[in-house]
């Protein structure tokens, strides 16, 4: 991961026939938000955020 002027960045490799669920929150016991989703297909993903809002953003990436 790293991050530009206002933006957040990560790649990772996705597996066919997966689904992708990004999701964050601000605060460390608060709820996960939706950032984006999408369909597995073998190659690597971008994932960018390009509104972080706040001191500290926490993500996590979910499979199904």
């Amino acid at each position: 991961p790293y991050g530009f002027a206002n933006s957040f960045r990560f790649d990772f490799l996705s597996q066919q026939s997966f689904s992708y669920f990004v999701e964050f929150k601000t605060q460390f016991q608060g709820v996960w938000s939706q950032l984006t989703n999408f369909q597995g297909n073998g190659g690597v993903y971008t994932v960018i955020d390009d509104a972080p809002a706040g001191a500290s953003r926490f993500y996590r990436l979910r499979a199904q």
